[in-house]
């Protein structure tokens, strides 16, 4: 058959990139390898295939989830067809190699999970225990779920499957949290309920779930309930509920209260929270707007269209030394927000911005966004970076200075206008001034970045997140620059960093990575081994981020959005400018510390509801 003639004639029917389109492609796609399988006819068929991974590379996620489900019977049909080729077809049959080619293209695409011998089985069981207890790398899970299906359906030397060991892991973690109500452990339990899901349940997975493994995993949920006298138990029964759906395979949406439950994420501020902020709020700011001196400079802010929180402004200017000073203006929430305990106990609880949902769950009531965001027609309260930059991107530390500022706004932009202003000549000459300045530190700066890692991980910012490239850089640089001062100096602070415990290393040392199967799974623990680990909060000035090359990071950019980064700027307060007295300074670090040890946990609860918050019923 000549598929080049097919595809022309569905071509002059259909328009280009519509489904009927596809749909066509696919119905004689799936003539053609039937053909094959009873004439041995095909050559030319792969044509027909490209147009269908063309269309699934533009498509949406669901229409190309559909794409996939339809050519799953294909698929199976040509898996079947390399699994019992029939001795007349000859390896070299033009017909085979078109089949062979069609097979690699899928492979390709994940889309055919070849099943891959194994050299030691118990070395590849190890590998998976590895990355489900120690590693817990979801991305890693996913492809050792896909890739490996013989590994996944495989049991340990004591006849134990990966299922059975996540379940017994999950009620021993219920039990733990039942009794200590930690947030560790209910990370653990939001964790393992997210693996068994992706296990047991969801499409992705190649694991074969036997009616005799399903009936050890309810068993050993049933003798751990049966030790438990509070079954009765609202949010005890929450996780019951979820690991029961998970074993017997039931894609079970969750209501928004039981999410709230799982997580201890609240959308709504409690009635203490509310009333503050209709009780001597703006008092406390106005009051702060008084003490502070006033910066007439020209100062722009630059955000995503429709940006709710506006927590950062720029100036600029060039000194006669040759070098620039970049003024990088920082929302300080803190300085009016200092005397409510409750308003600052209950952001650091919720510890950052939560995107998951219908509508972002932020850390702070509108009211306190409304007085803090950065805007044209108010008094705004700062703290303003001042960084003296030479032509090589060097900040002078020693010229390095944080004040306590009020500021207006000469002019808010999008990303769009302002990249239209660097062209234009309508806005006035201080403007124009303040961003030629700015457009020639960003030329400086991106110079010096374009080597450096990229810094957007699970704790550096929040997801969804707009930049462009010169707020980037300059908020990167007045964190690493911050960091940086505060440990010469040392000034208790907070940092972010990242690295491996030893332990870590020590159950990968049991794996042999001779033993493993293919260069593909030797890759997967080469990735392992050079994991520099999550990042983190500490007030450890030895501690360092590795993934930046061991510099001295820390965020005080986003106060608005992460409690950190509102954590951060309070330790500005009290030892950069001095407003905690000398004998109070211990308790405040050890506050501090513990504050960070909380917010580690929290971001990972924050990541679940936001990967997972699509399960929740919304009706």
């Amino acid at each position: 058959m000549d598929y080049l003639e097919v595809l022309e004639s569905i071509n002059q029917k259909h328009s280009r990139n519509s489904s009927r389109r596809i749909n066509e492609i696919i119905r004689e796609f799936k003539k053609g390898v039937n053909k094959f399988k009873y004439s041995g006819d095909s050559v030319g068929l792969s044509l027909l295939l490209d147009e269908i991974i063309i269309y699934r590379r533009i498509t949406t996620k669901k229409e190309r989830a559909t794409i996939d489900k339809r050519i799953s019977s294909i698929i199976a049909q040509i898996e079947d067809i390399f699994s019992n080729k029939p001795d007349y077809i000859k390896n070299d049959d033009p017909n085979y190699l078109e089949i062979k080619k069609i097979h690699n293209s899928l492979s390709e695409l994940g889309l055919i999970q070849s099943k891959r011998r194994l050299k030691d089985s118990n070395q590849m069981y190890k590998l998976l225990r590895f990355v489900v207890f120690n590693s817990r790398d979801l991305g890693l899970i996913k492809r050792m779920i896909n890739d490996y299906p013989d590994v996944v359906n495989s049991v340990s030397a004591d006849d134990t499957s990966i299922a059975e060991e996540i379940c017994k892991k999950y009620m021993e973690e219920l039990a733990e949290f039942k009794n200590t109500n930690s947030i560790k452990n209910r990370n653990n339990l939001l964790f393992l309920d997210e693996i068994l899901n992706l296990l047991l349940v969801s499409s992705e997975s190649k694991y074969i779930l036997t009616p005799e493994v399903q009936q050890k995993c309810l068993i050993i949920v049933d003798r751990a309930i049966s030790k438990d006298y509070d079954t009765h138990v609202k949010d005890y029964m929450v996780w019951v509920n979820r690991i029961v759906d998970n074993i017997m395979q039931r894609d079970s949406k969750i209501s928004e209260e039981d999410m709230e439950l799982a997580t201890d994420i609240h959308r709504d501020f409690s009635y203490d929270v509310t009333f503050i902020v209709k009780n001597g709020l703006l008092n406390s700011y106005f009051e702060e707007v008084e003490k502070r001196d006033h910066n007439d400079e020209c100062i722009i802010t630059i955000d995503g269209e429709g940006a709710v929180v506006l927590d950062d402004g720029l100036s600029a200017k060039k000194l006669s030394n040759g070098n620039f000073l970049l003024g990088v203006h920082i929302s300080d929430p803190m300085s009016f927000l200092g005397p409510y305990k409750e308003l600052i106990d209950e952001a650091f609880k919720r510890t950052r911005t939560v995107y998951g949902g219908r509508k972002p769950i932020y850390i702070y009531p509108k009211e306190v966004y409304d007085l803090a965001s950065l805007r044209e027609d108010k008094k705004n309260l700062t703290l303003s970076y001042y960084l003296e930059i030479d032509q090589d991107g060097n900040v002078m530390l020693d010229h390095f200075r944080i004040k306590k500022e009020v500021v207006d706004i000469t002019q808010h932009l999008t990303f769009h206008g302002a990249d239209e202003l660097i062209t234009s000549s309508t806005y006035s000459t201080d403007i124009d001034s303040t961003v030629s300045t700015l457009v020639d530190i960003y030329n400086i700066l991106r110079k010096r970045f374009d080597t450096t890692e990229d810094v957007e991980d699970e704790l550096l910012s929040p997801e969804e997140n707009e930049s462009s490239s010169l707020v980037q850089y300059s908020m990167m640089l007045t964190n690493m620059t911050t960091a940086n001062y505060m440990f010469k100096n040392g000034l208790t602070f907070l940092y972010i960093a990242n690295g491996q415990r030893e332990a870590y290393f020590n159950n990968l040392g049991k794996i042999s990575p001779e033993s493993l199967p293919d260069k593909d799974t030797r890759g997967i623990y080469k990735q392992l081994s050079n994991n520099p680990g999550r990042s983190f909060y500490t007030t450890n000035p030895n501690q360092v981020h590795q993934a930046l090359g061991g510099i001295h990071y820390s965020r005080v950019t986003s106060p608005l959005i992460l409690f950190g980064d509102s954590l951060a700027t309070l330790a500005l307060h009290a030892f950069y400018f001095g407003e905690v007295d000398q004998e109070q300074q211990s308790e405040y670090e050890d506050n501090m510390r513990e504050m960070a040890k909380y917010m580690n946990h929290r971001v990972k609860t924050i990541e679940y509801v936001n990967r997972n918050y699509s399960r929740v019923n919304k009706e």
